[in-house]
């Protein structure tokens, strides 16, 4: 699969306005597998919604598709995040 970025222009025809459209398949692709991520800087895993994972700048986080594979990466969950809202299947 080839993943990078696609600039549209985007013409209507009704109100005639123009706009400029970047879509990244790339994060599209990482953010619709990924539930989980850590930082490369530590070995803590935190779920999207957890506040204590905010503080990790986006070019620091390792994405995960679940709990198994940041296990496998050496990863632990982080004491600060609810995972119980997170249902591997």
């Amino acid at each position: 699969m080839i993943l990078g970025i696609i600039r549209i222009l985007w013409i209507t025809t009704k109100s005639s306005q123009i706009k400029l459209i970047d879509i990244d398949f790339e994060t599209m692709a990482t953010e619709q597998k990924a539930s989980l991520f850590g930082s490369v800087n530590s070995t803590n895993y935190y779920s999207i919604g957890c506040k204590k994972g905010n503080s990790i700048s986006d070019k620091n986080k390792i994405w995960f598709s679940d709990a198994v594979e940041a296990r496998k990466a050496g990863y632990k969950p982080s004491r600060y995040c609810d995972f119980t809202t997170l249902i591997d299947f």
